[in-house]
């Protein structure tokens, strides 16, 4: 049997990750290397414990920001001016940041199709709620790093606002 060990968050997608939540661990490391229960007790310890090792580092990485990612064919790409974003998406937005089951339908509001690129620049498609459950199987560091994008956006606002006011 081969078995492929996540290496990073970039290889974990983000349906595994909300589906090992809350498990014990040797659920989790079944989920992640893709594998049933019985498939696991087949797997040498070492193996295991290499996989335990590789996935416990991944999940305490801080991936950097990520704009551009690919799921099948179809390449995403973060909206380009968030002054633009629709208002159904801003609310999924909103309403979804904190929320792990929704985690998908907060990328949806953020990451859509690239309809149209030139080297770095690029332009998407509109917002459709529909699309979704498409984001489940994006790159769990598209998820954390947009987190952190966000959380440092906020931080970093709560610095220079009241600066600009005086």
């Amino acid at each position: 049997m081969k078995v492929i060990i996540p290496t990073s968050q970039s290889d974990i997608t983000l349906r595994q990750y909300i589906e090992a939540q809350d498990k014990p661990e040797r659920e989790q490391i079944a989920i992640y290397l893709n594998l049933t229960q019985e498939e696991l007790n087949q797997v040498p310890q070492s193996v295991y414990d290499e996989a335990l090792q590789y996935i416990s580092k991944a999940m305490e990485e801080e991936p950097e920001h990520v704009m551009r990612f690919k799921i099948g064919s179809t390449e995403y790409g973060m909206i380009p001016d968030l002054n633009d974003i629709e208002s159904g998406a801003f609310a999924d937005a909103e309403n979804h940041a904190t929320e792990l089951d929704g985690a998908h339908i907060f990328l949806n509001a953020l990451y859509r199709p690239i309809k149209r690129k030139a080297s770095v620049f690029y332009s998407v498609k509109g917002y459709d709620a529909r699309r979704a459950v498409s984001l489940l199987d994006a790159p769990l560091s598209v998820y954390t790093s947009t987190l952190v994008f966000f959380y440092n956006l906020g931080k970093d606002l709560g610095i220079y606002i009241p600066n600009s006011t005086k």
